[in-house]
C-alpha cells in the first residue's frame, strides 16, 4: 500500500463511529478496487448486501494494511 493510501486508511481506522459516511464509502471502494484489482464500484442501495459488501471490503483492506 502506498504511503498516501496507508495514511488515509490509518485515519479511517481511527474513527470511533460504527457507521460510514459517503466520503468513507468512496475511500473504501477506491482502495479496494485499486488493491484487489477490480473495476471501481460504489454500492449504493440501502440493503443488507451493501452493508455486507462494505464490511467485507473493510476486512480485506485491514488485512492488506496489516501486511504493508
Amino acid at each position: 500500500m502506498i504511503k498516501q493510501d496507508y495514511d488515509k486508511w490509518t485515519e479511517f481506522r481511527q474513527s470511533q463511529s460504527n457507521q460510514i459516511n459517503a466520503e468513507e464509502q468512496k475511500l473504501i471502494s477506491k482502495l479496494h478496487s485499486k488493491y484487489f484489482k477490480h473495476p471501481y464500484f460504489l454500492p449504493t442501495c440501502k440493503c443488507k448486501a451493501t452493508y455486507e459488501t462494505f464490511q467485507k471490503w473493510i476486512n480485506d483492506l485491514n488485512e492488506f494494511y496489516a501486511k504493508s
